[in-house]
């Protein structure tokens, strides 16, 4: 599988790039790298690949989905963690961390909770700044 993903900036994507490279999810390890393409030009108006719950479209759209760095949370990107062994969970009745035995089993429910629906509201998933080792 591959997937060709464009950031909003460089530093942005470097940051991807020096923490997830090598980094296995769901059991296959990510191969990470700079594309000799400076842009993705979006699916063409009126092709089969504009609609989006297209379950064959070869591209699809992130810009507008829910997400913790958008809107008026751009710029909080300082609270932007590598992966580590503790992720926290908010919007719940009350928020928590929970440390696990590895970073890929942390990162593994991340990937698959975030922005989930529990009790009516949506899961925020993240990874904590503080590692337990």
């Amino acid at each position: 599988d591959h997937a060709l993903i464009q950031f909003v900036n460089e530093t942005s994507s470097g940051s991807a790039l020096t923490h997830l490279r090598g980094f296995v999810l769901e059991g296959r390890s990510l191969e990470i790298r700079f594309s000799k393409h400076r842009y993705i030009a979006g699916p063409r108006a009126g092709g089969a690949e504009v609609e989006e719950e297209d379950e064959h479209a070869t591209a699809k759209e992130y810009a507008l989905a829910a997400n913790r760095f958008t809107g008026k949370y751009a710029n909080y990107t300082k609270h932007i963690y590598s992966p580590t062994k503790v992720i926290h969970i908010s919007n719940l009745v009350e928020e928590f961390d929970q440390a696990f035995p590895t970073i890929e089993n942390a990162t593994n429910l991340l990937a698959g909770a975030h922005n989930s629906e529990f009790a009516g509201k949506k899961l925020k998933v993240a990874f904590s700044r503080n590692n337990a080792n």
